[in-house]
């Protein structure tokens, strides 16, 4: 009895452990913090943040966006991302060019960071960045 009673108990343990904290990181402004927030009527953010890295002397030498994104158009689809990046009132800092190419499946999720899911702002008003947007937008056929 009480083999089965630790069984039961560890299982729902286990079960609440897998799928705490999924719900943070749904929606289009994924953290109230990080002050990033999607345009998009094609994919959504199923993660973001924003970090600004230092030199070995730990001087902050630029300041990275980085996404994930979920196919949400109910097709297979290409887009284009650029990131925007803004001061606390509201001035345009940086707006990234080229614009980054992606072409997921219909109802993909992306699961893991590489380069195209980077977008880094080194310029003069580094200091100043206070929100970015990302734009990501279909490509027209």
């Amino acid at each position: 009895m009480k083999k089965n009673l630790l069984l039961v108990v560890g299982t729902i343990f286990l079960l609440v452990t897998m799928f705490s904290g999924c719900e943070e990181q749904k929606g289009t402004t994924t953290d109230k913090d990080s002050k990033i927030t999607l345009e998009s009527e094609v994919v959504e953010l199923t993660y973001a943040s924003k970090e600004f890295i230092k030199d070995d002397q730990g001087t902050i030498i630029k300041v990275e966006v980085q996404y994930l994104f979920k196919n949400i158009a109910n097709k297979d689809l290409e887009f284009y991302v650029t990131a925007e990046f803004y001061d606390k009132d509201g001035n345009l800092i940086f707006s990234s060019d080229p614009p980054k190419f992606f072409s997921l499946p219909d109802g993909y999720s992306e699961i893991g960071i590489g380069p195209a899911n980077k977008i880094a702002y080194d310029g003069t008003y580094l200091m100043d960045v206070d929100h970015i947007v990302i734009k990501a937008v279909e490509v027209e056929s």
